[in-house]
């Protein structure tokens, strides 16, 4: 299975976190949030109510997932939380082919 995710960027960031919004639209259907802080310290302090992961430990991003399926377990939200967190990092913020073309591949 390939990775298929969309990205729709947030034409309002400057004002809100939310960054861009990242969406898996084959099963398991996921929506996911890209929160922008302007320090780490904030990324840090930040708390949600929805399951959240670190883009990168040294930028200021988090990955939140806002809709997923009830079925999914605490390790599959993880491992999709991580491969989004992956696939924003690796196409949006620092295009690498290569590696997109191995996470393409671990499917």
């Amino acid at each position: 299975m390939r990775l298929r995710f969309r990205i729709e960027l947030n034409n309002e960031a400057a004002s809100q976190p939310e960054a861009a919004f990242l969406f898996h639209d084959k099963k398991p259907l996921l929506k996911a949030v890209v929160l922008s802080f302007r320090t780490v310290e904030q990324r840090d302090q930040y708390e949600s109510a929805y399951p959240i992961v670190r883009v990168r430990r040294v930028l200021p991003l988090l990955v939140e997932l806002r809709e997923y399926p009830e079925t999914l377990t605490l390790a599959q939200r993880n491992r999709w939380m991580k491969r989004l967190a992956a696939w924003y990092f690796y196409t949006v913020l620092n295009p690498d082919e290569e590696m997109i073309r191995r996470m393409e591949q671990d499917d």
